[in-house]
Formats: structure tokens, C-alpha cells, sequence
């Protein structure tokens, strides 16, 4: 019992017995719309396009810090993925 609540630091120069990928960063989220419409006037094709990317907002957090002489190991800071328009106006004649 004495083990598990103060783990002893593996001899230098070897790892722990921890494993590969047991650090994992939250799932990403991202839900994106868009809407378009054509017109026709006369002999002009009028085509309007709006999108939008992470409709709901939904903060995408960042990958933990991965370095073991960091102080921050293990700690998220930021996060990325905003939400953003884009529109866009075609022509054709």
C-alpha cells in the first residue's frame, strides 16, 4: 500500500512503466454549416454562399504539455478552433 501512494522514481537513465499515448488530449468537437443560393437574372447566374465553421462555439482545448522537466507537465493552456464566417459572391455571365 505504502508503494502505490508514494510511487518510488525510476533509476536514472530508464523510463517508467507508464506506456505509450497515456497522456491524451480531449476529443475535438466541430460542427460547420452552410447555406447558398443561386438567382438568374435574365442572362446572369448570380450564386451567394455563406458557411460558417464551429456554428456552436464549442473551445477545441489544446494538447497538454508533453516535457516531464516541465513545471507545467501535463497542464492544457489555450485552446483553438473559434468560430468563423466566410461569404461569397459569384458571377456568371
Amino acid at each position: 500500500m505504502e508503494e502505490q501512494i508514494h510511487p518510488v522514481a525510476p533509476p536514472v537513465n530508464q523510463f517508467g512503466n507508464g506506456g505509450q499515448n497515456i497522456l491524451a488530449a480531449p476529443p475535438p468537437q466541430s460542427y460547420d454549416a452552410s447555406l447558398s443560393r443561386s438567382f438568374r437574372l435574365k442572362h446572369v447566374r448570380l450564386d451567394f454562399r455563406a458557411e460558417s465553421y464551429s456554428v456552436f462555439n464549442i473551445q477545441n482545448w489544446n494538447s497538454p504539455t508533453t516535457s516531464l522537466v516541465s513545471p507545467n507537465y501535463g497542464k492544457i493552456f489555450g485552446k483553438n478552433n473559434p468560430r468563423r464566417f466566410q461569404f461569397g459572391f459569384r458571377m456568371e455571365f
